[in-house]
């Protein structure tokens, strides 16, 4: 995670302050480790005023590595404890069922999920934004790798209904998130998103003028994941491409580029027709990709919004 001999660094977040600095030898940490064995770095401790405060800085920090990697969490986010024997509630927690000792988790990006925290914490909107994309995962996530065209043609979709429920939790999540930030799209019946199976200018406009506000880049287009056979799903409403197919896009692989303010309208059809309210018909027809797609639109804005979209590691 860095240098050997790299300064110790600091950075603030809100209540709560991390520092990294030069751990110890990795043979000193081995030889007082049971189950696993730690190899040198750099380690980050928390400082702040209560258990309680590093509790919440340590769930964002690992939601914040998430939301970085892009890839759903291997781990249980509950079983990450912020651990203070001199603290009356952790040592409470801990006597009534929470894990006792270390639990080590290795990752090689835990330094800017600390920056990334450290800014999502100081609003509560962005704080809850970044809790929400991990929660999304949490409900259903697929790795990047499973999505690499050249590891396989398509994911089927699942018979089973329990999948499905995930799916549109998870879909509902992401969606959520951009309510948080204020980016959802606005509209109504005396003013809707559509007129004519085409864009209401007002409305667009108005997503538009929210999303640059934002700091969100509407020339950067966003990868759509399509494939696999057509569904009863796609029949009722697609999203338009704003190019043509990528370069390894082939028979069931339909990947296209699209536009942020697409995106955000289709997921929030999506949402409303086929993931919230009571179960439709298309509820079955919900793939591995339709959650893909809204997970990757959440964080792409959420990043940008907090300034770590194009922002070099």
């Amino acid at each position: 995670m860095g240098d050997e001999g790299a300064p110790a660094r600091h950075l603030c977040g809100a209540g709560w302050r991390a520092h990294l600095a030069r751990g110890a030898d990795w043979r000193e940490i081995a030889e007082r480790t049971v189950g696993h064995t730690t190899v040198g770095g750099q380690t980050i401790d928390l400082e702040a005023p209560s258990w309680k405060q590093a509790q919440r800085a340590l769930t964002l920090i690992t939601a914040s590595m998430d939301l970085s990697s892009g890839d759903p969490p291997l781990y249980d986010p509950d079983e990450l404890i912020a651990h203070n024997d001199h603290d009356p509630v952790c040592a409470e927690r801990t006597r009534h069922g929470f894990p006792e000792g270390h639990h080590t988790l290795s990752t090689p990006n835990i330094w800017r999920a600390c920056e990334i925290a450290a800014v999502a914490s100081r609003k509560m909107a962005t704080h809850y934004a970044v809790i929400k994309y991990q929660f999304s995962h949490w409900c259903f996530g697929t790795m990047s790798i499973d999505l690499d065209p050249t590891h396989g043609s398509f994911i089927p979709l699942s018979p089973f209904p329990a999948v499905h429920v995930r799916m549109a939790h998870a879909i509902v999540a992401g969606h959520s998130l951009l309510e948080d930030l204020g980016l959802e799209l606005r509209a109504s019946a005396a003013r809707p998103s559509r007129i004519n199976g085409q864009w209401n200018p007002i409305v667009k406009q108005d997503l538009e003028g929210r999303l640059a506000s934002a700091g969100v880049d509407l020339s950067e287009h966003l990868l759509w994941t399509t494939r696999g056979p057509r569904r009863r799903l796609d029949g009722r409403r697609q999203i338009p491409p704003a190019g043509n197919k990528y370069r390894w896009s082939r028979r069931w692989i339909r990947d296209v580029p699209v536009s942020v303010v697409d995106a955000i309208a289709y997921v929030d059809w999506l949402r409303d027709k086929a993931a919230s309210h009571s179960v439709k018909d298309i509820t079955q027809s919900l793939s591995p990709y339709d959650v893909t797609n809204a997970q990757h639109l959440a964080r792409r804005v959420l990043l940008e919004v907090l300034g770590f979209w194009r922002r070099p590691e």
